[in-house]
């Protein structure tokens, strides 16, 4: 069964008297980091996908309370399943996401959990708790973790150069960060108007998806409990995908698919 892999990255240290990293650092390893992916051919400039997902986040982000960010958000070429975020207010979407995603709620719902990560400052403050890691070296932990989705080896093997002697690092969020980033997904939902039950139904349905044994990655980087689906439901809805919606997926797969399969499967994508 296909891997799915949801990576949400930052670095959890163990070192305390946490202080945010500046903004300036937070630009420059985004544009080292962005950099990278261009140079991998791994960022979609497709603007039937760039804008609708754009749409989303401006949506989202019109209801911030004094964003910390101006949120940008990018598109990746990579099937797995897989969510993340880094400095300086940037959210990667892989168009696997997009691909397993039953309405835009639910995407919505993932982007949402980023933003809160981002504008809770998780991210630059664990980065910061870890001084003596150079800016060079954060990139290849990042970059690293997305590659050993599509190449373990590769990606490990970056993930480990970069990380040099440093240690105590792991890739993983907290139980507190993710409630905490989960309560400003569900407060940011409700207040754009989208599904708040959208999130329960995508988390259930990846853990399912997996078969039960074999968790997702998601789930080591996001702690998957219990109390954490029911911190997030509410009245369990169905999915509601529109013409946006609908757009939006098959924008991503005749992005994705050769041409006789994108023929075949546009027959089963129903009129906007």
């Amino acid at each position: 069964m296909k891997r799915l892999i949801i990576i949400s990255i930052m670095i959890f240290m163990s070192s305390t008297g946490l202080h945010a990293l500046s903004y300036e650092d937070e630009r420059e390893i985004a544009r080292e980091f962005i950099t990278y992916l261009d140079s991998q051919n791994l960022i979609i400039y497709d603007q039937e996908i760039t804008w609708m997902l754009q749409m989303i986040m401006d949506r989202l982000a019109d209801h911030l309370n004094r964003p910390v960010y101006t949120f940008k958000i990018h598109a990746i070429k990579d099937h797995s399943v897989n969510a993340f975020a880094i400095p300086d207010g940037h959210i990667f979407i892989n168009i696997g996401t997009i691909l397993f995603v039953k309405d835009l709620d639910e995407l919505a719902a993932v982007i949402a959990h980023e933003m809160g990560h981002g504008q809770l400052r998780h991210i630059a403050q664990y980065f910061e708790a870890q001084k003596r890691i150079s800016t060079a070296s954060i990139v290849g932990i990042i970059a690293g973790t997305l590659l050993s989705a599509a190449n373990p080896q590769i990606g490990t093997a970056l993930v480990y150069s970069s990380m040099g002697g440093a240690e105590n690092i792991k890739l993983a969020y907290s139980r507190k960060n993710e409630y905490e980033a989960d309560d400003f997904a569900q407060n940011l939902l409700k207040a754009s108007d989208f599904d708040t039950s959208a999130m329960m139904r995508f988390l259930i349905r990846l853990h399912t998806f997996s078969g039960g044994s074999n968790l997702p990655e998601y789930f080591l980087t996001h702690p998957y409990t219990q109390n954490r689906i029911a911190s997030v439901s509410g009245q369990f809805g169905e999915p509601r995908p529109d013409s946006h919606y609908w757009t939006l997926y098959s924008s991503v797969v005749g992005l994705t698919l050769p041409s006789r399969e994108v023929e075949i499967r546009a027959q089963t994508i129903p009129e906007p």
